[in-house]
């Protein structure tokens, strides 16, 4: 038997519905996450939605509700789905201040419900990770994982990749 994951869902691409047609930023979140985790054939997640934002709506009060609930629930491996704009940042955040736990941030670059999304075979790779990783905050993407604070997104390539790289 697998220890437990929680995976808290904030929101983001991962979990689009509905774009704007104009900017084409998230605007309708829909709590597929329990769908795309029975697709990755993970057992042993538990889920729990947080909230449901577009991740440069998130605030510093919404990074500290992440905090505390990665703090005060009882599972040692945590994956939270974040959209990727100020994913760097959130984990920075959780990352000064949650200890002795694996946290792993995740989220896609073409939205759950869309033809060749990446948000299940993220997600899969991010509960891998989360089970296995030593603790610490870690960003999960495309088939790579990073330190909190040695990550970069780039927006022209659509990856995320290590600060050194250019």
């Amino acid at each position: 038997m697998n220890e437990i994951v929680l995976l808290l869902s904030t929101g983001g691409t991962i979990d689009e519905v509905e774009a704007d047609p104009v900017t084409g930023w998230s605007r309708l979140f829909g709590g597929n996450i329990p769908k795309m985790v029975a697709e990755t054939g993970e057992a042993d997640v538990h889920t729990e939605q947080l909230f449901a934002k577009e991740s440069l709506a998130i605030t510093d009060e919404d990074r500290t509700l992440i905090l505390e609930r990665c703090r005060s629930c009882p599972e040692n491996r945590i994956v939270i789905t974040h959209g990727t704009n100020t994913m760097v940042e959130t984990a920075k955040f959780v990352a000064e201040y949650a200890k002795n736990k694996t946290i792993v941030f995740v989220g896609a670059f073409v939205p759950y419900g869309r033809e060749h999304s990446d948000a299940v075979p993220n997600l899969k790779f991010a509960i891998a990770n989360a089970r296995t990783l030593p603790p610490g905050v870690y960003i999960a993407m495309n088939g790579q994982a990073f330190p909190w604070n040695d990550v970069k997104k780039s927006k022209e390539k659509q990856i995320f990749e290590n600060l050194k790289k250019q």
